[in-house]
């Protein structure tokens, strides 16, 4: 008798553990400055406009998220990433899902966006990730977006703002 209580006590404890990884819930949440360029061309741009370094790039996230993949400590989640370089006004916004790394506290994620330059909105392609370093280091942001004669990006820790992925 105590045997099968033994084993019907570790399987319930087993399927409240595996149901309780399951029902994870994640967020990543950041904005912020960092080093970056963009750039536009003809015939989107005339005369073409360029910015590297200036006054940098702002950028802003917002991701959330339930559940596990199997066996990872990766949460998928939707939302969207922002970001426009501050000395030209040129654009990126993606809107759809990436995953969060909830035992690295880190975001990635990437597919089609929007990129705009000039009152003129293309479709092109995205990149990004982001790390909250909670143990002593700094964050870090890096993305980019390319279409046709558009292009933004940064990468570095933020000169300001804050970074939360959990």
């Amino acid at each position: 008798m105590k045997r099968v209580l033994a084993i019907v006590f570790v399987l319930t404890l087993s399927a409240f553990v595996a149901e309780r990884a399951n029902a994870q819930t994640a967020s990543a949440k950041g904005s912020g400055t960092v080093a970056g360029a963009s750039s536009c061309t003809s015939p989107t741009c005339v005369p073409p406009i360029a910015s590297s370094g200036g006054k940098g790039v702002d950028f802003k996230f917002s991701f959330t998220g339930t559940g596990v993949i199997f066996g990872t400590f990766v949460v998928p989640a939707n939302g969207t990433f922002t970001a426009v370089d501050r000395d030209t006004g040129i654009s990126l916004a993606y809107f759809g899902t990436a995953l969060i790394g909830t035992a690295d506290h880190v975001l990635n994620g990437g597919g089609p966006c929007l990129l705009t330059a000039n009152g003129t909105t293309q479709l092109g392609t995205c990149n990004f990730s982001a790390a909250d370093l909670v143990s002593g280091g700094s964050d870090f942001v890096s993305f980019n977006g390319v279409s046709a004669n558009i292009s933004v990006s940064g990468t570095g820790t933020p000169a300001s703002g804050n970074i939360n992925i959990d």
